[in-house]
């Protein structure tokens, strides 16, 4: 007896033995992959701050990327070097640093601050705000606990025994 030949065992043996080349092909692509350098991606941002002149202000920014990225900060579109006033520390890994700036001063330190990230590979940025308020002393009151309300139609009853508290007030 005779038995007809199987297209499909024909079929499968160039497979099989294209196989071994195929896993190693994969294999070496996910090697490539694991080895691949990346452009800088943001863990961490800096945020806008308000702050008081006098006062401190300190920006936070960390990045990722292969190689690992160089952080620079610039104030105005020029970088930030190190001052008396403007200090930028490192993080002891290399991934980020904090901008910060003591004592605050207006007009001086208001301005658009951005942190760069940059690599071989790659560079991105983010920018972030600061605005320094004045202080301006002044006296006020605490309100009076035995006050009625006036729109209950109800005689008001006022004391002089305030005791006035020293307080500051900031505007722009």
């Amino acid at each position: 007896m005779l038995v007809p030949s199987c297209p499909t065992m024909h079929r499968a043996r160039p497979t099989l033995l294209l196989l071994p080349p195929l896993l190693l092909l994969i294999q070496g692509l996910l090697l490539h992959l694991a080895d691949a350098q990346t452009p800088p991606k943001f863990l961490r941002t800096p945020n806008d701050q308000t702050g008081v002149q006098g006062g401190v202000a300190s920006f936070i920014c960390q990045a990722t990327g292969d190689p690992q990225p160089k952080i620079v900060w610039n104030k105005k579109g020029k970088r930030v070097s190190n001052q008396r006033f403007e200090v930028v520390i490192e993080f002891s890994d290399g991934s980020g640093s904090v901008l910060r700036i003591q004592p605050l001063r207006t007009p001086r330190d208001e301005a658009i601050y951005e942190c760069v990230a940059s690599n071989s590979v790659g560079e991105t940025s983010a920018t972030t705000r600061l605005t320094v308020l004045r202080g301006r002393s002044f006296v006020i009151s605490p309100p009076n606990p035995q006050r009625k309300k006036l729109k209950q139609k109800q005689k008001t009853k006022q004391s002089n025994t305030h005791t006035p508290l020293t307080c500051t007030s900031l505007y722009l």
